[in-house]
């Protein structure tokens, strides 16, 4: 059914720190992006992330408002910590330099917290790289994530160079969502390459993007709409309910584990398949894609400049 032809009531329920957590770091990024081009907006933006701060503040359990039969209809996206929540908040609140967060628990939580790949889960990374690269960072803090952010963009330095394809993912890794996988570590080599312009973290991410974009044990791109052999059997409401191709569409990619009972189990990159049913392999998700953009978002940027100088 197409979202035009549906009627029922929607609901949004629900209220958690870590969705407040959440809120109010993309309401402080809104703020700080917003702020020459619409600065009323942005001002509203930083009112709402500044609310959100202080419910935190005041409630320093963790609240997770939660039923089973919330996730009928859906899978379930449980999380049982709100800190990687709470530390991006800080971190994206401190760029403004407006939180009330003391210097030395933002310091220890640095410290204490790991550099992951950014995702729905833990998008604390983000907040370390905005913070680091703000005037208002504080130089003990920045040497602390400019050091995590090399060292995870040495392992996937060193994975990539382990494989065939250049890809950070090794045959066991290819799980749910392995495409977004591979090119959220392609952007963790990005992120630490803006601290230290070593070309070998560029070269490598931009093999995460060659990865999904065809150049894989498949030769099969994993976005509709591009290539010669792009998914057309996305596992995707819209485009099953209009029969039509949506471009521009990232696939989850070879999954192991294969929930869906339909692509091949265990084969690694060759756990696919191009069907509507297999959910697990070739389903789309606004993460994946966040992922994808932010990959060919800064490698476009590199070639539009490159033209523009010759």
């Amino acid at each position: 059914m197409s979202p035009d032809d549906e009627y029922q009531t929607r609901y949004i329920y629900g209220i958690s720190t870590a969705s407040t957590g959440k809120f109010a770091a993309v309401m402080a990024i809104a703020a700080r992006v917003w702020e020459t081009i619409d600065p009323k907006f942005a001002a509203r933006a930083y009112q709402a992330a500044l609310k959100a701060w202080r419910f935190l503040q005041e409630h320093d359990e963790f609240i997770w408002d939660h039923d089973s039969f919330d996730d009928d209809g859906s899978g379930a996206y449980e999380q049982t910590t709100d800190l990687p929540d709470r530390l991006w908040a800080a971190l994206e609140l401190s760029t403004l330099n407006r939180t009330e967060q003391p210097i030395a628990d933002l310091v220890k939580q640095v410290e204490s917290h790991p550099i992951t790949t950014i995702s729905w889960v833990d998008a604390s990374t983000l907040g370390c790289f905005d913070y680091a690269r703000s005037a208002n960072c504080l130089p003990q803090i920045k040497a602390i994530v400019v050091k995590k952010l090399i060292d995870s963009a040495e392992k996937n330095l060193a994975a990539a160079k382990a494989s065939g394809y250049r890809y950070t993912l090794d045959y066991s890794e290819f799980a749910w969502a392995s495409n977004k996988e591979g090119l959220s570590r392609g952007i963790a080599m990005l992120l630490a390459a803006e601290f230290d312009p070593k070309p070998e973290y560029r070269e490598n991410a931009l093999a995460q993007l060659d990865f999904v974009l065809g150049l894989n044990p498949l030769s099969k791109c994993f976005v509709t709409g591009i290539g010669s052999d792009p998914p057309l059997n996305m596992h995707h409401r819209l485009a099953i309910a209009s029969g039509k191709i949506i471009p521009g569409l990232l696939a989850g990619g070879p999954n192991n584990k294969s929930e869906s009972g339909v692509e091949p189990f265990g084969k690694g990159p060759y756990s696919y398949v191009d069907g509507s049913r297999s959910y697990s392999s070739n389903e789309t998700a606004i993460d994946y894609n966040a992922a994808l953009f932010f990959a060919a978002a800064a490698f476009a940027t590199a070639v539009n400049q490159t033209s523009n100088q010759q």
